[in-house]
Order: structure tokens, then sequence, then C-alpha cells
């Protein structure tokens, strides 16, 4: 059964293919996400975290790509780096 466990959470992990971001200027909207982000693969869905009561903006999201590749490729590249340009630039600590 264990060896079973550890077999099914590295196909699991083969799988994913939305990545978490922190940090997130209130200002950035998911279509400013996407289009700093579409550079590392199709993305399909962006979720940012809203608080309801107030439909105020959290500071993090998430954002699924087409592929398990493009998400990889995304974390590795945004991770430890600044996202945005200008005064909507964000660094990124993971």
């Amino acid at each position: 059964m264990y060896l079973f466990l550890i077999l099914l959470i590295k196909f699991v992990k083969f799988q994913v293919k939305t990545v978490f971001i922190d940090a997130l200027p209130p200002s950035w909207d998911e279509d400013y996400v996407r289009n700093l982000l579409k550079k590392y693969g199709e993305v399909e869905k962006i979720e940012l975290a809203r608080n309801m009561p107030a439909a105020r903006r959290k500071d993090y999201g998430f954002v699924t790509f087409g592929s398990h590749d493009a998400a990889i490729r995304c974390a590795d590249s945004i991770t430890g780096t600044e996202l945005g340009e200008g005064d909507k630039k964000v660094c990124t600590s993971f």
C-alpha cells in the first residue's frame, strides 16, 4: 500500500497545471496577469482571491495553464524574480 501511495503522489505531481502566485498588487486584474504569464504557455484560467463580503481583492491567485510543462516553466521562471513593469512591478519569492 505504501508503494501505491508513493506512485500515486508522483503521478499527481506530474499532472499539476496550476501555479500559486502570492503578493499580487490589488491593481492587477485577470487580464493583466494573463498578459504577463501567457509567454509560458496557454493560460486556461485565472482565479484571483477575493474577500467576498467586501468584494475586495486579496494578494494572491491561481493560474491554470494548458499543460504541466507550461506551469513548471512559469513557476521556475518567476520564483525569486520581479514581475510586471514600471509601477506595476512586484518581487516574487517562493
